[in-house]
């Protein structure tokens, strides 16, 4: 007893310093925050709402399934899953919240059917965590990868709301992070009901932050669960025609890039341009914000640029290089690629989803910096379905080789698309963990304070 009262008062005490801590930034930053409002469109939409306002959370008599992904690639990790839990619960209210304007604008677009309300997952202030758990008042809540906020889930908890963690994972990165505040935050990873794991690393990181076992499962990688999106020889044509693109012309696409990425893979593609003159460059960056200032730095190598919004606003040149300032369509330009690159893995971000790629069978490309996706990474490699380029002059390289190699890059994207055939069945296996927590709140309600 004296035990258990210790550990509550510690945690109290932790989490009154965190609030202090999290306060006083928010207060500093506060000028910053409100100023870039004014400035920038994208953080002027998702500030008030991120404080609660301008959101009107509708009552329901049954309380809804509430799923948060943080951004666009964990909206995109969500999407096989909650297909297959609105087929499963087609009666129950579904809620999603994301925690940044693309993911926002991705959850339109892709789950506006499925979900009863998209909204803004409101910034770690106690009282305005409390205020919407109170108003969605979840029947369980989903947590897709990352996104550890530690009111936010104290909070759940305390209210007896089932937590999971859905294909969670933890880059060396984010272990060693973690590890820096394992007093603090072996308490917030405490309140998940059950971690639902992508690799057995993945659990062995979160056993090394005090997570028991009998409360994680291995249960995959969701991603390679996602819908293979029907874009027939038809369809693509008409891609290429919108984009002014020849049926001749190959596309050297790159998606998901970030800064310091553009500029090696402008210099490789002008190179690209002398062995074969009819390719032709998609640039999609990760933020589409930057896409103006990607189209200047392309303009100062001689290159023929546009933005893809004034191709669609009736531009009838052909280009060499369309940098894409739109959000949601980057699965279907990698339809139409002859060769993909993926951003974010020659600077050290961590990479993006190959997946993406591989579900269309292309050739795949990647820097040394895809940590965050280290099992695919690995995977698409052992299996001959992507390459490793370590900079600029190897990327040209195996870029021209594959470019001039049709058949060995056939054969690529083949073995790329069978990693991920191979690769399902992890959503059964997590929606079969959710099952289990569906419809048995009373009583894990009782498990929790009995734990608490």
């Amino acid at each position: 007893m004296v035990q258990m009262c210790f550990r509550r008062l510690s945690i109290a005490c932790l989490l009154i310093l965190y609030n202090l801590l999290f306060l006083s930034a928010g207060v500093l930053a506060l000028p910053f925050f409100i100023g870039s409002a004014l400035v920038l469109k994208k953080r002027r939409k998702t500030f008030f709402k991120r404080l609660g306002l301008g959101t009107n959370i509708p009552s329901l008599p049954q309380r809804p399934i509430w799923i948060h992904a943080l951004s666009v690639g964990e909206v995109l990790a969500s999407l096989p899953l909650v297909k297959a839990i609105r087929t499963e619960y087609p009666h129950h209210p579904l809620f999603f919240s994301v925690s940044t304007w693309s993911g926002y604008e991705t959850a339109q677009t892709r789950l506006e059917k499925e979900a009863g309300l998209i909204f803004f997952l409101p910034y770690d202030l106690i009282w305005i965590v409390r205020k919407t758990i109170c108003k969605v008042d979840p029947s369980i809540f989903l947590l897709i990868e990352t996104d550890f906020w530690p009111n936010l889930l104290f909070s759940l908890k305390k209210r007896g709301v089932p937590v999971i963690l859905i294909n969670g994972r933890l880059s060396p990165r984010s272990f060693r992070g973690y590890r820096r505040i394992l007093f603090f935050m072996k308490h917030v990873f405490a309140n998940f009901s059950i971690c639902c794991m992508q690799t057995e690393k993945d659990m062995r990181r979160m056993a090394n932050l005090g997570v028991p076992l009998n409360k994680m499962e291995v249960t995959g990688n969701v991603k390679f669960d996602q819908e293979v999106e029907a874009v027939s020889e038809i369809d693509q044509e008409r891609i290429k025609e919108s984009l002014r693109i020849s049926r001749n012309q190959k596309i050297f696409m790159a998606g998901s890039t970030h800064e310091g990425e553009e500029v090696m893979l402008l210099n490789v593609f002008v190179r690209l341009r002398n062995q074969f003159p009819e390719l032709t460059m998609v640039i999609a960056p990760r933020d589409p914000n930057r896409a103006p200032g990607i189209c200047r730095m392309s303009e100062k190598t001689g290159l023929c640029v546009v933005l893809k919004r004034k191709i669609e606003q009736g531009s009838n040149n052909r280009f060499d290089v369309i940098v894409v300032d739109t959000v949601g369509e980057l699965r279907r330009l990698y339809s139409i690629a002859d060769l993909v690159f993926i951003g974010g893995s020659l600077v050290r971000i961590g990479g993006h989803n190959p997946i993406e790629a591989a579900v269309f069978k292309k050739p795949i490309m990647f820097g040394p910096y895809m940590h965050n996706f280290e099992e695919i990474a690995s995977l698409l490699m052992n299996a001959d379905g992507a390459v490793v380029v370590v900079d600029e002059e190897e990327l040209w390289k195996k870029g021209s080789m594959l470019l001039a190699e049709s058949d060995r890059a056939k054969r690529m994207g083949e073995s790329a698309y069978e990693v991920l055939r191979r690769h399902r069945g992890a959503v059964k296996r997590t929606q079969n963990i959710i099952k289990r927590f569906m419809g048995n709140e009373k009583d894990l309600a009782l498990d929790r304070e009995i734990d608490t």
